[in-house]
């Protein structure tokens, strides 16, 4: 177990808002479906309350963002925090990371392929963990600059707007 041997805490957001009709799930089915998973790991649930701020205060205060392709993934990585992408478990296409370009399987911060060994993971989780956020960055800046880009306060957006308007 990758956190027991590294003495980590996991905390695992909700992506449930906890609904409780149209088949979707709750809180409750949410955890209960990980603390089946995770078993023999110090790990944490944090509901989400459907607050817009929460989402990013989580990311903010975390050493390592872990996900699956989520467009919060997504936006975690251009806020500038380091974030890694596993596979979803359907191998379709346009759910492969970085689509519609075409990257290897495995990158620096991503894993694309559905099967890959313990050694092999936990290498990737402690490369990614191991690196300071600023050479995390720095490392991976080509390749984040090419996938999304963040615009604090939409400057660039609101520049564009009031020229055209």
């Amino acid at each position: 177990n990758f956190c027991e041997k590294n003495n980590i805490i996991l905390n695992v957001f909700s992506t449930s808002i906890n609904f409780t009709k149209n088949n979707f799930h709750t809180h409750q089915d949410e955890y209960n479906w990980f603390n089946d998973f995770l078993k023999n790991c110090n790990w944490r649930f944090i509901k989400n309350n459907g607050s817009n701020n929460l989402p990013y205060k989580i990311i903010d205060q975390s050493k390592l963002i872990i996900c699956m392709d989520s467009s919060l993934g997504y936006e975690s990585l251009a806020r500038g925090q380091k974030t890694v992408f596993l596979p979803k478990r359907n191998n379709l296409k346009d759910q492969i990371f970085g689509w519609p370009y075409k990257l290897n399987s495995v990158g620096y911060f991503w894993i694309s392929k559905f099967y890959i060994n313990n050694t092999e993971f936990s290498k990737f989780l402690k490369k990614n963990l191991s690196n300071s956020n600023t050479k995390w960055m720095k490392t991976n800046k080509k390749i984040k600059d090419k996938l999304c880009y963040f615009d604090i306060d939409n400057k660039k957006l609101k520049t564009i707007l009031n020229k055209n308007m």
